[in-house]
């Protein structure tokens, strides 16, 4: 699954690049996380390193955290590939970043996929507010993100039942204008709808949010399998704790 979409040429690279990786660390045989490590370099190049103090690296950590986990619930059709503090030559500007891959070849999305990445989108500002307290500037581009979607979802896409496609309107040199009665505030609403869908999510699963921010800051960079074994072994313990909450009345019955 993890190479999906992926042509003969571009596994061949990888199970080079698995080759390398597996040579400088004295082996001469490749592994399955060589591949993993092989197919993160692959897609996103080399990591280079940024020196983060303290703050900072609580502040990424939590933010992509966010996107991290609000995508291993929502993504059905995705699983979390990769998430890390650190900007890689592949991917200039994104100081640090998280990442999908798909399970299988997706070609259509209905309403739940839709909302699903607004949501996702929405989560670094979700995760701040909740954990650190704060409004921090590294979301313009989620918030840029989650408002084309919105406007899509809206206005492209008609899935709140609009017919009219804005796209029509820029077609006969509209300028791109919003011909939809009143756009901005259907927008500005579903993006607010969303958020408080991703806050309760977060509300719910906060032990998985802490846990996975924590690895992060720990670790640097995380990928598919650490990812998915933070989160479970998270859920794992809250269910324990609930399921100890409802047995401490009876453990504590005088004999």
């Amino acid at each position: 699954a993890r190479l999906v979409e992926y042509t003969p040429v571009a596994i061949k690279h990888v199970i080079n690049e698995g080759t390398i990786i597996a040579h400088f660390d004295g082996r001469d045989k490749i592994n399955y996380r060589d591949l993993i490590e092989a197919q993160d370099v692959h897609e996103y190049g080399l990591r280079q390193l940024s020196e983060l103090t303290p703050i900072e690296r609580r502040r990424l950590a939590y933010h992509e955290a966010g996107h991290t986990v609000a995508s291993y619930y929502l993504m059905d059709r995705y699983f979390p590939a990769f998430v890390t503090l650190h900007m890689h030559s592949d991917l200039e500007g994104a100081a640090a970043f998280a990442h999908q891959r798909p399970k299988e070849t997706i070609i259509t999305k209905n309403q739940t996929d839709i909302l699903a990445q607004i949501q996702i989108s929405l989560a670094s500002r979700a995760s701040e507010e909740l954990f650190l307290d704060v409004n921090l500037s590294g979301v313009s581009g989620d918030f840029m993100t989650a408002t084309q979607l919105a406007t899509a979802y809206i206005g492209i896409y008609g899935m709140d039942g609009t017919l009219t496609s804005v796209l029509a309107f820029q077609q006969l040199g509209g300028g791109g204008g919003m011909p939809i009665p009143k756009m901005p505030e259907r927008i500005e609403a579903l993006l607010q709808a969303q958020m408080k869908e991703v806050k309760q999510l977060f509300r719910d699963h906060s032990e998985a949010v802490i846990a996975l921010a924590e690895a992060l800051i720990e670790r640097e960079e995380l990928v598919a399998d650490e990812i998915k074994e933070l989160i479970d072994e998270a859920d794992s313990r809250k269910v324990m704790k609930s399921v100890l909450n409802d047995f401490e009345p009876l453990l504590s019955l005088p004999e």
